[in-house]
């Protein structure tokens, strides 16, 4: 941890002695934060596991937008960058520490000259020092792997104090998990209110551009995805199944150009679910046509230019499996590759439960 700042230190100062002579740091700035919060207790198995609050550390590197690309425009100006989080989960032979790596955007939802409260979303992965382990961690029954995703959602007030320096006050909710690509996966969540001061290396002096949308004004969009995954089944360490997906979608964008709604018809496979039917001590045989489901969704998408960012709930139409939920979510990011494929990672769960993470592509059918 101690090397970690020392060497944000050096980065810090070289950055800004050359900063008064490089244009290339105009809008640069660097956001240290310190953080204290709880872990979520959602379970009791969780609970038996907390032992105090968690203090945390955020170092982030960011450039403020000015309307270069009219979704900049259309978002307020967010702000984008990457970071490092660390944080101490206040039990360290059981759940220990977390080290992650992530990037950002931070849009404002109301903007003044001197203040705004924005939304900002944190997605990368994340090492944490302890896993369950059937020896010597078996009461770690949240995690089940060293390296997971890590996924922040935060609400922020940003007071600005000079040209150069901004006061920010941040409500977060923080999740760590594998996306049930290893047992146990129950998670971990955690809430914590963070402050710190957002640096700018050069004095804010450029103005922000406000023109006429220039982009190709279509409305609908029809798309083609097929998905991959991996699922993990009970007990721990258990073996690992084969999941994919192809969904139809039709997007209807939004006046305002910032979002979209959609609805779409899905199709699944995933040999977890006749493993678990085999694994019985009744003699019945559940054939392949349990592993198919179908299913129906509605869609909410933000279009930050080639990247979106899109929510998914759906109704599975058809299932053999009748135990399982009826209800079906999807979060994830898409980018647009070229002018007709896309490529996307997508967490599919139900409700709050994971199902599996999905990697995969798509076809943009038509734009009109």
């Amino acid at each position: 941890m101690k090397k970690t700042i020392n060497i944000l230190f050096l980065l810090f100062v070289f950055a800004n002695t050359n900063a008064q002579k490089d244009s290339l740091f105009t809008d640069i700035f660097i956001k240290p934060e310190i953080g204290y919060g709880f872990i979520l207790e959602q379970r009791d198995v969780i609970a038996y596991n907390v032992k105090g609050h968690i203090p945390s550390f955020k170092i982030s590197v960011g450039k403020s937008t000015f309307g270069d690309k009219d979704w900049q425009q259309r978002f307020r100006f967010p702000d984008l960058g990457f970071g490092y989080y660390y944080a101490d989960l206040q039990n360290p032979n059981v759940l220990g520490t977390v080290n992650a790596v992530y990037f950002f955007i931070d849009i404002p939802y109301i903007r003044k000259e001197n203040f705004s409260f924005n939304y900002n979303f944190e997605i990368g992965a994340s090492r944490l020092s302890k896993k369950f382990n059937i020896v010597d961690n078996y009461e770690n029954t949240a995690i089940g792997s060293h390296f997971n995703a890590y996924i922040n959602l935060g609400f922020s007030i940003k007071i600005k104090l000079s040209d150069r320096f901004i006061f920010a006050n941040t409500l977060n909710f923080t999740h760590y998990s594998n996306a049930k690509s290893n047992r146990p996966n129950l998670g971990l969540n955690v809430i914590n209110i963070t402050s710190g001061v957002q640096y700018y290396l050069s004095p804010q002096i450029k103005q922000r551009i406000k023109t006429p949308n220039k982009e190709r004004d279509f409305r609908n969009i029809y798309t083609t995805n097929y998905s991959l995954g991996l699922q993990s089944n009970s007990p721990p360490n258990g073996d690992k199944f084969f999941c994919s997906s192809l969904n139809f979608n039709y997007q209807r964008v939004l006046k305002n150009k910032r979002m979209s709604i959609g609805t779409g018809l899905d199709f699944f496979y995933n040999d977890a679910i006749n493993s678990n039917l085999n694994s019985g001590e009744d003699s019945v045989y559940y054939g392949n046509i349990y592993n198919f489901r179908t299913g129906t969704h509605l869609s909410y998408n933000l279009l930050f230019s080639k990247v979106v960012f899109t929510m998914q709930a759906g109704i599975y139409t058809f299932s053999k499996w009748k135990e399982i939920e009826i209800i079906y979510n999807r979060f994830g990011l898409i980018y647009q590759a070229t002018e007709r494929f896309t490529m996307h990672v997508t967490l599919k769960t139900h409700l709050v439960k994971a199902d599996y993470l999905e990697l995969g592509v798509g076809y943009i059918i038509s734009k009109k």
